[in-house]
C-alpha cells in the first residue's frame, strides 16, 4: 500500500508527525486486526506491506489516513486533502513476493538518498525486523522472519543480509516490472 501526499506535498513536517502516523498505524492495526509486515514513512508518502484480517483494507486505510489527515490539518492550521486520491494497493501473491515487497519498502529511504543504510532511518520497520529496535512503535509480524528459519536471531541476520544484497544489486521487484528506484 502506498499513500502519497496531495500533489506530492509532504504528509509529515517533523518527527512528531512521523511518530503520530506510526502510532495511528499501530492503533488501526490493533483495532482492525491489520497485520503489518513492513512500513516506511517518507516525507511525502507512506509505504506499507499490510494484510487485512477482520476489517477490509479500505476500512483500515480510512481509519489510518483519514484520522491522520484530520489531526495533521488541525496541528498545522490547514485544511484540505493531505493525501492524493485513494491509496495505491498491489496484492502480494506468495512468500517470495512478500519478502521482496518488504525489502523494497525498507530500502525506500536509501533509494531516496536520505540515508546510506536502512538502519539509519528510524521511520521504517527495518530496525525492528533486523532486531535493532527492541521496542518498536508498530509491531511487525514475524511472517517474513519465519521465511528465514525458526531461530529468530539467525532469521534477523539473514533478512539484514538480503536487504544488503538487494541494496547493492538494485534489482527489480518480482512480477511488477518496477525497478528499486521507482517508488
Amino acid at each position: 500500500m502506498t499513500a502519497r501526499g496531495n500533489n506530492r506535498n509532504p504528509i509529515v513536517v517533523d518527527d512528531a508527525d512521523r511518530m503520530t502516523l506510526l502510532r495511528r498505524l499501530r492503533a488501526v492495526a490493533e483495532r482492525t486486526s491489520l497485520v503489518v509486515h513492513a512500513y516506511c514513512v517518507m516525507d511525502n508518502h507512506l509505504h506499507a506491506v499490510v494484510q487485512p484480517s477482520s476489517a477490509t483494507l479500505g476500512t483500515s486505510m480510512r481509519l489510518l489516513l483519514g484520522g491522520y489527515a484530520h489531526g495533521f490539518n488541525k496541528r498545522h492550521g490547514r485544511t484540505g486533502h493531505v493525501f492524493e486520491g485513494p491509496y495505491d494497493e498491489r496484492p502480494v501473491r506468495g512468500e517470495r513476493y512478500l519478502i521482496a515487497a518488504c525489502v523494497y519498502v525498507v530500502l525506500n529511504p536509501v533509494r531516496a538518498g536520505v540515508c546510506v543504510h536502512p538502519s539509519e532511518w528510524r521511520w521504517s520497520s527495518y530496525r525492528t525486523t533486523a532486531g535493532l529496535e527492541p521496542r518498536p512503535v508498530v509491531a511487525v509480524s514475524d511472517v517474513v522472519l519465519g521465511s528465514f528459519g525458526a531461530r529468530k536471531g539467525a532469521a534477523r541476520r539473514a533478512f539484514a543480509a538480503l536487504v544488503e544484497r538487494e541494496a547493492a544489486n538494485g534489482r527489480r521487484m518480482p512480477s511488477t516490472g518496477r525497478t528499486a528506484g521507482s517508488g
